[in-house]
């Protein structure tokens, strides 16, 4: 398995820019499948100051057909003064899975740094239409 950190949404294929772009106000975790790479989605959503982050620390394969995705998230301390700034903190990852579909997985649980569960999914399999 190879790892790489997306760091803009435009280089990813449109059909999963634009299922991100769709929840990119809310809290959104999310995986995808597409042309045999697994992209993780980890987001915080909108937020109206500086001082947020969201990063993928590590991916687990904890069973076949089963991923745990640990990610950090940052928020800033209450007392803190912030700018004022909307941001959207975003995590993305692409996995290329060398032996296509014999290691990609099913289910993927997000969990913190303190290893509590934050969201259970199912990996969705995204296909461009056939132009006509």
């Amino acid at each position: 398995m190879r790892v790489e950190k997306i760091s803009s949404l435009r280089t990813l294929p449109t059909i999963i820019e634009k299922e991100i772009d769709q929840y990119k106000n809310q809290e959104y975790y999310d995986s995808f499948v597409y042309n045999d790479d697994l992209y993780i989605v980890a987001s915080l959503g909108m937020k109206n100051t500086l001082g947020y982050d969201i990063s993928i620390s590590n991916i687990i394969e904890i069973d076949k057909g089963k991923w745990e995705v640990l990610m950090d998230k940052i928020q800033p301390n209450k007392d803190q003064i912030l700018a004022q700034a909307i941001t959207t903190p975003l995590a993305i990852v692409k996995i290329i899975i060398m032996t296509k579909g014999k290691n990609t997985p099913k289910e993927i649980t997000f969990k913190d740094k303190k290893g509590d569960i934050i969201k259970k999914i199912k990996v969705k399999i995204k296909k461009e239409k056939n132009k006509p």
